[in-house]
């Protein structure tokens, strides 16, 4: 063998490990030009997909009232098909009489379409612009298809 073909070989045989290694892990470690140390990225794939047709919420982190919003999810279900994402106060349940006077709903609602991923893995994506007319508290974030029968829901806190 060559000593080019043997560099080539070594060279292959330890990008492979370094890939192994780095797919049990599933993180990045970036370091950019204007950071003072290494920035890590954690995916948020799903590891344990359920069977049958499942939506995962992204992480919404806490908002101040006015603030623009954006909920995104990850699915399975097909490409164009529409969800219905509801964000209601959370403190509201439908089935407790006392809410009627207690607890004023506050929320919105509407309709995602699911987009094109890659793997059988899709999303959805849907933005509030304004938050203004919300009131500080918890909030309960649904996205849904009836269709399929599938839902999933969150929470997150406007301040």
């Amino acid at each position: 063998m060559t000593p080019l073909r043997t560099m080539l070989t070594l060279l292959l045989l330890v990008v492979a490990v370094l890939l192994a290694a780095g797919c049990a892990e599933n993180k990045v470690s970036l370091i950019p030009v204007t950071s003072p140390g290494p920035v890590t990225i954690t995916s948020s794939f799903p590891r344990d997909l359920p069977s049958g047709y499942w939506i995962k919420i992204d992480p919404i982190v806490d908002k101040d009232v006015g603030d623009v919003v954006a909920i995104s999810s990850m699915t399975n279900l097909s490409i164009d098909t529409v969800v219905e994402v509801r964000i209601i106060t959370a403190a509201w349940h439908p089935k407790r009489r006392d809410n009627i006077t207690e607890v004023p709903v506050i929320g919105c609602s509407g309709p995602a379409n699911v987009t094109p991923g890659m793997n059988g893995i899709n999303y959805t994506s849907f933005i509030i612009q304004d938050t203004s007319y919300f009131k500080p508290g918890a909030y309960l974030v649904i996205v849904s298809d009836a269709k399929e029968n599938v839902w999933e829901n969150t929470t997150f806190n406007f301040t």
